[in-house]
């Protein structure tokens, strides 16, 4: 559904492109965009992808509001945040829980406020490096597993240590 504001997008801004790594058999959906303006690459290996990331400015996850997007985890807020790419998702629970709008990240509820934040970004080089530095310090002070594995360690232990008094 993000497909229309992103062609709107790449009409107004020539000098932008739309880079894409996924499975090959939906590229003939991105057939309008002009070749200059579109990167398609082909899902790699872990590291190709960490490189495919840290080439982006901004990141989009345009993920409907249906049943099984509201229990995924926010894996492209993270992976996005790491690489220093400004998060642009749904404002759906998944990401609303971990971005504050305009400063780790940006959330879109329609075709229309996609297109009007990236318009945004886009026009606004500096909200692109300070949100995703903002995004970066986020991930890197509050969700490294290194930071929380001793308190999930101490939980898993209590919860043994209760189990076997019940026994």
């Amino acid at each position: 559904y993000a497909l229309p504001a992103l062609r709107r997008i790449l009409q107004n801004h020539p000098d932008v492109k739309l880079s894409i790594m996924a499975n090959p058999a939906i590229e003939h959906h991105f057939a309008s965009i002009p070749s200059q303006q579109l990167e398609f690459c082909a899902p790699g290996a872990l590291d190709e992808y960490v490189e495919f990331l840290k080439s982006l400015h901004i990141g989009i996850a345009p993920l409907l509001p249906s049943e099984f997007n509201h229990c995924r985890h926010d894996v492209k807020f993270l992976e996005y945040a790491a690489t220093h790419t400004v998060p642009v998702c749904s404002s759906l629970p998944v990401y609303r829980n971990s971005i504050t709008h305009g400063e780790t990240g940006v959330l879109f509820d329609s075709e229309s406020s996609l297109e009007v934040e990236l318009e945004k970004l886009i026009t606004n080089q500096a909200s692109i490096a300070r949100i995703a530095e903002n995004a970066f310090r986020e991930v890197h002070h509050h969700r490294l597993e290194s930071q929380h594995a001793q308190k999930r360690f101490e939980i898993y232990e209590e919860a043994c240590q209760r189990a076997r008094m019940l026994d």
